[in-house]
């Protein structure tokens, strides 16, 4: 009897390497090869040195972390972290954890102390069995064809909301509206790759089949495994960063305002800064919609509180301006939209510090659940923020301790007596010190 492995994907191991041959109780081949039926397959999943987000599009066989990742090399001290769960190697133990096992519809993080590859072994699934159901808010989500998909259909099972947002490690796109759909930097989905999206209101993502149409070059075009890249910075960007060094993300819509004006141009580059280090770059990419360009950056950090500050690179002419900008790193948050996009400024001589106070803006409004106030002070101070209802009628005051430079704070829509208040509610805000 011969039993064959069925190979898809980049595996890089030689067919003899894989093959397991009976003659009767006589094995035929190499000793420390394992026995593999042949209705299942073999993916190698590459994992860089640090944090690599990932999912599973097979169907283990067991989904036991143990028995999952067996076939990793280096699993000391490594990390595989669920939305809710975690688990770590332990020489000698195994894995150790609140993470068990390893699901299809989620996506994981994994912290690497060494390269390695993980054999990925199981059955293929069919996406249309594969639902994965969504809640309002941040979803780790997995991706279950092998094959790619562009953003659109791939998420065309939701009811998506303006503003709602997909990201994965390299980059992001939000949703716009029915006509124009999810617009941004990633716009493919392709395995073995992780994705996080938050939603305003819960469903189900359904990934659909392969379309017939496969030169085509749409919303709906599909390509295969090896297809374009996903949105990640291009080799030629000015800037550069692993983001397989950084445990958190978030991410901005930006562009370059001058006299209320978006003058973004198309040789742009936007670079986020911690002291000398590069955190994140961008370069302008065109919105049809607006017919102008506008900056989809991602910045990475290892904790919360860092101060960020920002460049400008433009490559008509070479130059390298320190913008006027300065932000303070949140894991998972997200300013901008395409419609109200982060303003950033070249120094100019006169009142600047002026302008950072007088700096204030509430988006979205009116909004659903909650609201982010972004406003820039020219030093650190407490500040009073009173909110009023769009009658005028005071809700609620807040003191937060504001840094200098650009503060970004989320309100939940709760009154002071914390009751949350009526969806859609406009708000308007009186800043002053306290």
């Amino acid at each position: 009897m011969v039993l064959e492995l069925n190979i898809q994907g980049e595996v890089s191991n030689d067919v003899e390497d894989i093959v397991v041959a009976y003659t009767g109780d006589t094995l035929v081949g190499k000793a420390n090869v394992r026995y593999v039926p042949a209705r299942y397959v073999l993916r190698d999943v590459p994992l860089g040195f640090g944090w690599n987000w990932l999912s599973f599009n097979l169907d283990f066989p067991n989904p036991d972390l143990d028995s999952a990742l067996v076939s990793l090399n280096h699993p000391a001290n490594d990390l595989m972290k669920g939305q809710n769960a975690f688990s770590t190697y332990l020489n000698g133990a195994g894995w150790l954890g609140t993470l068990n096992t390893l699901g299809n519809t989620s996506m994981y993080i994994y912290r690497a102390d060494l390269p390695d590859t993980l054999k990925m072994l199981g059955t293929v699934l069919d996406p249309a069995s594969s639902p994965i159901p969504v809640v309002s808010g941040w979803n780790w989500i997995g991706y279950i064809p092998n094959y790619s998909l562009a953003i659109n259909p791939a998420l065309s099972s939701l009811s998506p909301q303006t503003g709602d947002l997909i990201k994965s490690q390299e980059a992001f796109a939000q949703y716009i509206n029915p006509t124009f759909g999810w617009i941004g930097n990633l716009q493919y989905m392709q395995p073995p790759k992780g994705y996080q999206i938050k939603l305003a209101t819960p469903g189900t993502l359904i990934y659909p089949a392969p379309s017939s149409n496969l030169g085509g070059s749409g919303p709906d075009h599909i390509v295969n495994s090896r297809g374009p890249n996903d949105g990640a910075p291009p080799a030629n960007n000015f800037w550069s960063v692993d983001p397989t060094q950084f445990e958190h993300s978030m991410t901005l819509i930006g562009m370059l305002k001058s006299n209320d004006a978006n003058v973004t141009t198309s040789t742009m580059e936007l670079g986020a800064f911690v002291g000398n280090q590069v955190r994140g770059s961008s370069t302008a990419i065109h919105i049809p919609p607006y017919d102008s360009y506008l900056f989809f950056l991602t910045v990475y950090a290892n904790s919360s509180g860092e101060q960020v500050k920002y460049k400008l690179f433009d490559s008509s002419n070479g130059a390298i301006q320190d913008l006027n900008e300065a932000m303070y790193f949140s894991p998972d948050l997200h300013q901008g939209s395409i419609e109200n996009p982060v303003p950033f400024s070249l120094p100019s001589t006169g009142a600047q510090d002026l302008a950072l106070a007088q700096s204030f803006e509430i988006q979205p409004n009116p909004f659903h659940t909650e609201t982010m106030f972004r406003f820039a002070l020219p030093s650190t101070q407490e500040i009073s923020l009173t909110v009023t209802d769009v009658s005028g009628i005071q809700v609620s005051t807040v003191h937060p301790t504001a840094r200098e430079g650009l503060n970004t704070m989320v309100w939940k829509g709760q009154s002071d007596k914390g009751t949350s208040l009526r969806r859609g509610l406009l708000c308007t805000v009186a800043n002053g010190q306290a």
